[in-house]
């Protein structure tokens, strides 16, 4: 039986759709790092292997790279790249190109700024339930930046951060050192009433279980009764020209932790990949800082203190499961109480997402 023209265009649409859709879709973990001469470490897990060669490219900023000149060129099954990138104040990123399979932006989490600033990290890279990456460069979290000295600062001011959030319970600065081009400054205390465990620690009273159950109130106390600043906190981020923003308090470990835990759920992160990144705080917080104010205490006043300043992920799931309690979910509460409805939600996704 002859076929009709009409069948034969159908029979190749069907043929074309069957093709896209059997394009192979690759699953692409990276990870950057870099020491003080600024020697940088690309790796790369990608499933399945593609064979061939994958590019790399390096630029100052996220959003442009010239491919006319790779840095290196590797192949794929090597899972890694070495580079010197000459001195430079600017912060890089890379570009990493497999073949026409797929690509992606990498950047390097946490950034050194010297002895006084903690747990400085870019937000960039996690993936949300529709696998839309954050952009790099756009939001940062970090311990106080009080103290960064002016080499540090002129970094901060290469990067091109704006906004500065602070969520410590009292203002501790007047202002922002001009050397980091920051122009805005908030204070949106997110705080708790529970008193200061500290004396008790010294008498030798407060134990490590003490302690643990001592942080999972505290991080609910926190969440459910600093609603005001939190919502304070999602009507800055709502807006464009505040990019990019960092997100801070004392050691960027508690009341930052649960800031980026609520940005993290509006952008619809999963919640374990909140929790990975939570858990971040006690590879990138100095712990010897603590460890030197107990040092002349009892071995169980000393652990006390130590249980006080880890990042546990009971502490988190804590504050989150409350909310879960008290509204059902996290994003009731978000709409609910911090005003995060699903306008909101689309700017801070237009602006955050990629």
């Amino acid at each position: 039986m002859r076929k009709s023209p009409a069948y034969s265009v159908f029979l190749l649409s069907l043929i074309t759709i069957i093709s896209s859709c059997a394009r192979q879709a690759y699953e692409l973990q990276t990870v950057c790092e870099v020491n003080d001469v600024y020697n940088y470490v690309v790796k790369w897990d990608i499933r399945p292997l593609p064979e061939g060669k994958v590019e790399i490219f390096s630029s100052g900023t996220p959003s442009y790279f010239d491919l006319r000149y790779p840095v290196a060129v590797e192949d794929v099954a090597k899972g890694r790249a070495d580079m010197m990138i000459k001195g430079s104040l600017n912060r890089r990123y890379f570009l990493l190109k497999f073949g026409d399979h797929t690509e992606t932006v990498v950047g390097v989490r946490a950034q050194r700024l010297g002895r006084e600033v903690e747990n400085f990290r870019d937000m960039g890279g996690f993936k949300n339930a529709d696998h839309q990456s954050i952009k790099w460069g756009e939001l940062y979290r970090s311990g106080n930046l009080d103290k960064i000295d002016p080499a540090h600062a002129k970094r901060i001011e290469k990067m091109g951060i704006k906004t500065l959030i602070d969520l410590r319970m009292t203002p501790e600065i007047d202002s922002i050192s001009p050397e980091t081009g920051i122009v805005n400054y908030f204070h949106f205390p997110v705080s708790t009433k529970k008193a200061d465990p500290l004396p008790l620690i010294r008498s030798n009273k407060f134990k490590r279980g003490d302690a643990a159950i001592f942080m999972q109130d505290v991080n609910k106390e926190m969440i459910l009764n600093s609603t005001e600043s939190l919502r304070n906190m999602f009507e800055v981020l709502s807006k464009d020209d505040n990019y990019p923003v960092v997100i801070c308090c004392r050691y960027g470990t508690i009341q930052t932790s649960i800031a980026i835990a609520l940005i993290l759920s509006a952008l619809d992160v999963p919640e374990q990949t909140i929790i990975d990144d939570y858990l971040l705080n006690n590879k990138y917080f100095n712990m010897r800082k603590i460890a030197a104010i107990g040092k002349q205490l009892p071995l169980e006043a000393q652990d006390a203190i130590t249980t006080m300043m880890i990042s546990d992920e009971n502490y988190l799931m804590a504050a989150l499961d409350a909310v879960k309690r008290k509204y059902g979910s996290v994003n009731q509460y978000l709409k609910k109480e911090l005003g995060v409805d699903e306008e909101c939600r689309r700017q801070l996704k237009h602006i955050l997402l990629e």
